[in-house]
């Protein structure tokens, strides 16, 4: 799955994260039947494709190898530069020209979707700011002028201060002027230079991925190895395990529960005495229970 779809699943995909996946499904593959520099690659598909950590919400976000591939737009891993080869150790594979023509588009495009949305969250940022300021604040004077017009209302004349409407003065916080207001250009992330738009834009359509592909096949600068000889003739992913992804922790608060009393202090919280009468002794009560010998009966 593309980058951009696994930091928002909820976005729709486009034409260049079909792309993007397609390139991930060839690397996957790539690296686990054909000959290259690196001798063990548990670390490298954990890093690439298995790991989830979370990010700052909570939530589980892209792998970390594949946010640091983009980002450089290049195949590196452990410091290292990924590089195919040939049983030769010819590294002028073809896989290798492709893989850097695709990563520097997807490098490219990321570019321009993270300045695009820094732009977009800044101008939120400005435009609630200026809601803020245009909205009139109450103060003091307003305040007492509203006093003066009540009491005036009712008859009775303020005393020992003036009324704010005798100065016909209202003191209020300036509203929002194009003066105020901050500008739209300073953002956080300067603006991508113009290749790095008009490499994104290059993804909208078949043509551009269809010449990357062609041009290993017919440049002639490179050939394909002969059948078997890039490949290490085993999965190098046998017997591999991934690691589960990190569960998010739940920050909800534990229900409250009524605290209640044990059994054993309900029985001995206070005493029991049972009064039992006998037709032949009519009016004197013999004490049975836990009470016995321990003070007066008292009830029925």
């Amino acid at each position: 799955m593309s980058l951009r779809c696994l930091r928002d699943p909820t976005l729709p995909i486009l034409l260049p994260d079909e792309f993007e996946s397609f390139s991930y499904a060839m690397l996957y593959n790539a690296i686990r039947f054909l000959l290259h520099n690196l001798n063990h690659i548990d670390g490298f598909v954990h890093a690439y494709f298995d790991d989830s950590p979370l990010d700052g919400d909570n939530h589980n976000s892209a792998p970390g190898g594949k946010e640091a591939m983009i980002n450089a737009g290049k195949l590196f891993f452990g410091g290292v530069n990924v590089l195919f080869h040939d049983d030769k150790g010819n590294d002028n594979h073809p896989l290798n020209a492709l893989m850097k023509a695709l990563l520097e588009k997807f490098h490219a495009r990321y570019n321009v979707l993270d300045w695009q949305a820094n732009v977009e969250q800044q101008k939120k940022k400005e435009a609630n700011a200026a809601q803020l300021l245009a909205k009139p604040s109450v103060t003091h004077d307003d305040t007492a002028d509203d006093i003066d017009q009540f009491m005036d209302a009712i008859g009775v004349a303020p005393q020992g201060r003036p009324s704010s409407r005798s100065t016909g003065t209202v003191t209020r916080l300036p509203t929002a002027t194009a003066q105020t207001a901050p500008s739209h250009d300073t953002v956080a992330i300067p603006r991508p230079p113009p290749a790095d738009f008009e490499h994104a834009a290059s993804l909208e359509t078949h043509d551009t991925i269809i010449e990357i592909f062609e041009s290993p096949l017919y440049s002639g600068k490179v050939n394909w190895p002969a059948p078997g000889h890039d490949l290490i003739g085993y999965d190098r992913l046998d017997g591999y395990r991934a690691p589960p992804r990190p569960v998010p922790r739940s920050t909800a608060q534990p229900v409250k529960q009524a605290k209640t009393v044990p059994d054993d202090e309900v029985l001995h919280h206070a005493p029991i005495s049972v009064t039992v009468y006998n037709r032949g002794n009519k009016g004197k009560g013999v004490s049975r229970g836990r009470n016995r010998g321990r003070g007066p009966v008292s009830g029925r």
